[in-house]
């Protein structure tokens, strides 16, 4: 009951900020180009069955694989798929919480009640729902990841769900390595290598094979965002250092060795 009463409280929310952005733009508005960048390429998939920005032309502007594919399967209409990422996210949303929900059923009502609701505020949920991105998708693969691994570690159970769930979690988003690995590397000192290699396999399936995909279309392995990301922090590195005197004094204390 208490899902129930978070989950309409939390699409009453989401209708009223949708409504007031509506009004102010004449028109749904994400925050962020990456989401616009996402539906012009799931336009492009779905119209040429080309995975970039413009038809016939290869570009890798999206680590997300499986975000970009959900929105290719609504482009058929252009007017439905502005409103794709809202609708997609609202759902997510509302089954991370009942998901959540359901892990605290031991709780009193007014508990579960004033736990879903911090959570629905804190993540916050409506703000990540409107962003028009995957992260609400991320985050409800993460949690499903991680109650198939404890279901694992709890009661042996068959690895198949938790091989899919990192699956797809890379196809996400790269970054889910980080929550894969230390998984793989647990079941692995646990002493189930099968399942540890099974693990890790298939989450770096989907970045082997867009990676090989991408190099043979004359770009990195790497989406280019990631590779952007990358360029970007190691150069923040090299000025903060450079302006800190670490750059120059390593320069003169290497300088007989040059």
């Amino acid at each position: 009951m208490e899902n129930k009463v978070v989950i309409s409280l939390f699409l009453i929310a989401l209708a009223a900020l949708v409504a007031l952005i509506t009004q102010a733009t004449g028109g749904i508005t994400y925050g962020l180009d990456d989401a616009y960048i996402h539906l012009s390429m799931a336009r492009t998939l779905r119209e040429h069955g080309t995975w970039g920005i413009a038809a016939g032309e290869f570009a890798p502007a999206s680590s997300s694989l499986l975000w970009t594919m959900l929105l290719s399967l609504f482009a058929g209409s252009r007017e439905l798929l502005v409103w794709t990422p809202l609708i997609l996210n609202a759902l997510f949303s509302c089954a991370l919480l009942a998901l959540f929900s359901r892990q605290m059923s031991t709780l009193s009502s007014c508990k579960r009640f004033l736990a879903l609701a911090t959570v629905a505020l804190c993540i916050p949920l409506p703000l990540l729902t409107l962003g028009g991105m995957e992260h609400v998708l991320h985050a409800l693969l993460c949690c499903l990841f991680m109650l198939a691994f404890q279901a694992k570690l709890g009661s042996g159970s068959r690895s198949c769900s938790l091989c899919i769930l990192a699956l797809l979690l890379t196809a996400t988003r790269y970054e889910s390595f980080f929550i894969i690995l230390p998984a793989a590397l647990c079941l692995f000192v646990l002493r189930d290598k099968l399942t540890a290699v099974l693990l890790i396999l298939s989450a770096i399936t989907p970045t082997v094979v867009f990676g090989a995909i991408s190099v043979r279309a004359g770009w990195f392995f790497l989406p280019s965002t990631l590779v952007l990301t990358k360029n970007i922090a190691l150069a923040r590195f090299i000025l903060s250092a450079n302006m800190s005197g670490i750059l120059p004094a390593l320069t003169e204390l290497l300088r007989p060795l040059l």
